[in-house]
């Protein structure tokens, strides 16, 4: 997309890149989830994460149908919006992360 603004010549191709981006969003989610759960040192918060994990991968596969019935390659792309929020969720549970094993 490079900053500038997408011309969809149909409805069809604004549907095809609306769900493009939403599979490369839950891609990237499913990425991450058991990394948080690792990090997480309370059993309900690592249970949490992994039950998000199963979620997202069920979204990740009905968007997979979706893209099946519609006769669309799915495609993921590394959505930026996306990218970034997880960096920043990432360095916040390794800044957790180190202040937890910190000498008290």
């Amino acid at each position: 997309m490079g900053g500038g603004t997408m011309q969809y010549q149909t409805i069809d191709d604004l549907l095809a890149e609306s769900l493009h981006s939403i599979y490369s969003a839950e891609r990237q989610l499913a990425d991450y989830w058991p990394k948080f759960a690792d990090a997480a040192s309370a059993g309900d918060l690592k249970d949490a994460f992994r039950q998000f994990h199963e979620e997202t991968l069920q979204q990740v596969s009905s968007l997979e149908e979706v893209f099946d019935f519609l006769d669309i390659e799915p495609q993921s792309r590394t959505g930026e919006a996306m990218a970034g929020i997880l960096h920043e969720a990432a360095n916040v549970i390794g800044s957790a992360v180190r202040t937890s094993k910190m000498p008290r």
